[in-house]
């Protein structure tokens, strides 16, 4: 509501003048106007193919695009009885001390030992996904115990994980 008011002058107050081009109004905040971003796209790490960020495998070759865990777990359970192994050399050594007379106490500990030695390598090998194969030999060292026969089975079944 305009009020006339003596101005200066003698002529009374206008309403201010119109704006030529109103801004265009606007009922949502402006990101709302604009298309959602395209969704985030991962290479297989096998064949390259680009896939949908959330994927449970490629489409292309049928590989897991995030890493699983079964060499990881099986390079674990390898290490433990590598471990184990190695722990039962050094403690047929000290048993035998510095006699050597038992032929067979001495080859009982050598063979302990290498093949702590070996599943050891291998444990960190799978642990590390770099050799498939000392993962394998690891693997094999450690077939006296059912746990290490589980972690030879987790290895085998993530072949494709290593490098």
């Amino acid at each position: 509501m305009w009020v006339r008011m003596s101005a200066p002058g003698g002529s009374a107050a206008q309403p201010p003048p119109a704006q030529a081009n109103p801004p265009p109004y606007y009922p949502y905040p402006p990101y709302y106007y604009y298309p959602p971003p395209p969704p985030p796209v991962i290479a297989c790490p096998r064949c390259g193919a680009s896939n949908y960020y959330g994927m449970e495998r490629c489409h292309a070759c049928s590989k897991y695009l995030r890493g699983e865990k079964h060499s990881t777990v099986g390079g674990i359970l390898v290490l433990i009885i590598g471990i184990i192994e190695m722990a039962i050399g050094i403690f047929i050594t000290a048993i035998l001390g510095e006699s050597t007379a038992s032929s067979f106490g001495a080859a009982c500990m050598v063979t302990f030992l290498v093949v702590g030695i070996l599943a050891i390598a291998g444990g960190v090998a799978a642990i590390k996904k770099t050799s498939y194969a000392m993962a394998i030999i690891g693997g094999v060292c450690t077939c006296f115990s059912v746990i290490g026969i589980l972690g030879l089975v987790l290895i085998i079944v993530s072949k494709d994980d290593f490098e």
